[in-house]
């Protein structure tokens, strides 16, 4: 009779670097702190509009960053199988 050795399901990989959201919300407290500072420094703008387009900027960094996360997971697991 021979004995195999049990296997032990393989740990999930960790992630490396920083995750999009972070860099992401990192930018636009950024942008918020970078007005507050015009504003008070006597510069003039829409604070509304900017913070829109801020956001909006955000979000669509977010979603770009999500897909093409999704899309570098599942091509490095088809190239692991």
């Amino acid at each position: 009779m021979t004995e195999t050795a049990p296997t032990t399901p393989e740990a999930p990989r960790r992630r490396q670097g920083m995750s999009t959201a972070t860099v992401v919300w990192g930018v636009v407290v950024t942008l918020v702190a970078v007005g507050a500072i015009s504003l008070a420094l006597g510069a003039s703008f829409d604070l509304g509009l900017a913070l829109i387009v801020a956001l909006t900027a955000g979000g669509v960094a977010l979603l770009v960053g999500a897909v093409a996360g999704a899309a570098g997971r599942r091509h490095s697991r088809t190239k692991t199988d």
